[in-house]
């Protein structure tokens, strides 16, 4: 006796059941994902954007807010699992400022698997009210006031040149932009103040600040001298400190052409090609590269560059003295770098330097 073939029939609709009695359709209205949803508030940052979120200011955009509160606070059925939420925030037009709050609403889409047939897929749309409240964050508390736990001072070059004021400008702007990289991590500058010979930084953070100082100075070949100061102390006895960084701007950039001292009352003059701990140099003479400690470079000042007129360049290179309207052979002619450069100008024209009455090409 063949079997008779049997198909479950919804017992609310008459369509094939897919699931226990149900088919797909009537077995969520009967068994919806979401229990409930209490109320939905967020509190947010109106100078930087972050919300709170279980006692922590973080970083995210508002769809990705949305998606972790509602999966962190919807109260779902047992029968389903692999739960995902989507969502978005719409608020009426209005204006966020410390205080103020708006009332909008949360389109909501939430997905999910039946445990009992994981290869089927439920999803249901609900619209919810929510509430955003702002206030500033930690971080833009202590930016919006005169707090600071750290000051950078940057000081310009003695006998300035003009590679040195534009070093000075250098540090200063990176110094800026490395506090801005680091905002979200609670850096900010609290106040500047300007000095007879340069500037004062006051910053939020000790550790950052400290650690741009030293990244800065060493890649500008700056001087650095750090301290500290006993500022406060906490209820539980901690010492707070304030630190200061000294940052003596140096007189040259690299490009710069400047004289070192060689011993033996004698100079020679060098092109900077890298700034650090440790000077890459290059003679102007004949060419090679040295290395010099930093320290030994500190009271070096770079020199006036200016344009020469090129009058000859077979058998050798010479140019017309800015100064006495001369022809002059250049000390370091031999150097074939700059003899070569000066050589392929498209205008006739070459960069010297005049040092003790001596020309050199820069």
């Amino acid at each position: 006796m063949e079997k008779e073939d049997f198909e479950r029939k919804c017992i609310v609709c008459g369509r094939k059941a897919e699931i226990e009695e149900f088919c797909s359709r009537c077995y969520i209205k009967q068994n919806p994902i979401i229990k409930s949803f209490p109320d939905i508030a967020i509190k947010a940052c109106p100078s930087c954007g972050r919300f709170l979120l279980e006692g922590k200011w973080i970083e995210a955009g508002p769809s990705a807010l949305i998606s972790q509160l509602l999966a962190k606070k919807a109260r779902t059925d047992s029968k389903y699992c692999r739960v995902s939420f989507t969502g978005e925030l719409n608020l009426p037009e209005h204006s966020p400022a410390p205080g103020t709050s708006a009332i909008g609403e949360i389109h909501a889409r939430v997905s999910a698997s039946s445990v009992e047939s994981k290869h089927l897929a439920f999803s249901e749309e609900y619209s919810l009210p929510a509430s955003v409240y702002y206030e500033l964050c930690n971080d833009c508390k202590l930016q919006n006031s005169k707090y600071f736990e750290a000051t950078i001072q940057i000081r310009r070059a003695e006998h300035e040149t003009a590679d040195g004021a534009s070093a000075f400008e250098q540090i200063v702007s990176r110094i800026r932009k490395e506090a801005e990289h680091l905002s979200a991590k609670g850096l900010h500058i609290s106040k500047e103040e300007k000095s007879p010979n340069g500037i004062d930084l006051m910053l939020t953070l000790n550790s950052y600040a400290i650690q741009i100082a030293r990244r800065v100075a060493s890649e500008f070949g700056a001087g650095l001298k750090i301290n500290e100061r006993l500022f406060s102390q906490t209820k539980s006895g901690e010492r707070l400190y304030r630190m200061t960084a000294l940052i003596s701007a140096p007189n040259f950039l690299p490009g710069s052409v400047v004289a070192v001292n060689a011993g033996k009352g004698r100079e020679e003059l060098f092109t900077v090609i890298e700034s650090g701990k440790v000077m890459q140099l290059e003679a102007l003479i004949d060419g090679k590269r040295v290395s010099m400690q930093k320290y030994k470079m500190e009271r070096c000042g770079s020199l006036p560059r200016t344009t020469a007129q090129i009058v000859r360049t077979v058998p050798y290179i010479e140019v017309l003295n800015p100064e006495n309207f001369q022809p002059a052979v250049p000390e370091n002619a031999s150097n074939k770098k700059l003899s070569e450069k000066a050589m392929n100008s498209k205008d006739g024209k070459t960069q010297i330097v005049i040092y003790e009455e001596k020309i050199y090409l820069a």
